[in-house]
């Protein structure tokens, strides 16, 4: 994914989904020089568009777990909890009132296809 973050451009790669109760992925950003020459290096490399979409993201940090409010247009605002094991995960998700029994480990396009689906889009 070609990503911007304020004025700075990122290349993210993520490494295959483990099975798990929560999203567990290897994740690799790189900044690159600029977003259009990032998406035409992709094409070029015989890559399609699949498409393109905005967000709006508000990070907070406590600990070494990271709080992801992400807003899209299209579907309701959700948060991603990310942290260096599943253990700390739940404990903040405890901590928000919730269980594990309410997380999801979608990745983005099973996010939208839920979404788009439940509100008949």
């Amino acid at each position: 994914a070609v990503r911007s973050k304020g004025p700075k451009t990122f290349i993210t790669l993520k490494g295959k989904r483990k099975k798990s109760i929560a999203k567990i992925q290897e994740e690799f950003e790189f900044e690159v020089e600029s977003y259009e020459k990032a998406k035409k290096m992709f094409l070029l490399l015989g890559f399609s568009i699949l498409g393109e979409t905005r967000k709006h993201r508000v990070s907070y940090l406590i600990e070494d777990v990271r709080f992801e409010i992400d807003s899209y247009a299209e579907i309701p605002t959700f948060i991603e909890i990310e942290g260096p094991s599943l253990i700390k995960i739940e404990k903040y998700v405890k901590l928000l009132g919730y269980s594990m029994k309410d997380v999801n480990n979608w990745n983005g396009p099973e996010l939208f296809k839920h979404y788009h689906k439940r509100f008949g889009r």
